[in-house]
């Protein structure tokens, strides 16, 4: 999709709506900071020319968030309050 969108849009707006595009469909709780860390892997993305770098990103935040909740897991109950 990024690059669909680069070429018609250029980097900025192709960025801005596929971030919103994740974090959407991350769910509309959570969609507006979930929108930052997409627009933040699309400037990843945009930056190196490669998914490597965003995918990396993404895999690292998952992994940080795993070892969080596992660790205390009453930090679920603070990220996701329901």
């Amino acid at each position: 999709l990024h690059t669909l969108l680069r070429t018609w849009l250029g980097g900025w707006p192709t960025i801005l709506i596929v971030g919103i595009l994740f974090g959407l469909m991350h769910g509309l709780d959570y969609a507006i900071p979930i929108t930052v860390l997409g627009v933040y892997f699309g400037w990843l993305r945009e930056r190196s020319g490669s998914l490597l770098a965003s995918m990396s990103a993404h895999a690292l935040h998952n992994g940080i968030v795993v070892v969080v909740t596992t660790c205390w897991p009453l930090t679920l109950v603070w990220m996701y309050p329901k």
